[in-house]
């Protein structure tokens, strides 16, 4: 069986959880609260991470002086979860989200509040077309 699960992390962490190429759960989690949702995951083939970088205020970055980036402290939990239950590790791109949208046949609109659930369904459906394990609107969703 295939099991992934796609994030998109941050102070309020979206993830879903697809088994065979199919949707099963989804959701948003506080960064207080990834540390136990992530000890529950006892195995899974692929963790795919939306990346992160410090950008400079010129290219739509914001200053970090002083700040405590939240979203790395995440993507590194994250990552320490998958490397101690053997699953790979898949970091795209915050660019690809727009693509990853279309494909889930949502609509994507730059800037929204609390969506953090969606925009990691963005980065699943965009790791799964890209790996011809769905087509482009395809996505089908588990019955439970």
């Amino acid at each position: 069986m295939f099991t992934m699960y796609s994030w998109d992390p941050g102070k309020s962490t979206g993830w879903c959880y697809f088994e065979d190429s199919r949707l099963h759960s989804f959701g948003t989690v506080q960064l207080d609260d990834l540390g136990p949702m992530l000890d529950g995951i006892s195995a899974s083939a692929v963790f795919v991470v939306e990346s992160y970088f410090v950008r400079p205020k010129s290219a739509g970055g914001f200053d970090h002086n002083w700040s405590s980036p939240v979203t790395l402290e995440a993507i590194g939990a994250i990552k320490a979860r998958a490397r101690l239950i053997g699953a790979e590790v898949v970091m795209q791109q915050a660019a690809i989200k727009p693509v990853g949208y279309g494909w889930a046949k949502m609509v994507y609109k730059k800037g929204q509040k609390n969506i953090h659930h969606r925009d990691a369904l963005a980065h699943g459906v965009y790791y799964l077309v890209k790996r011809k394990l769905i087509q482009p609107g395809g996505l089908q969703i588990a019955q439970t």
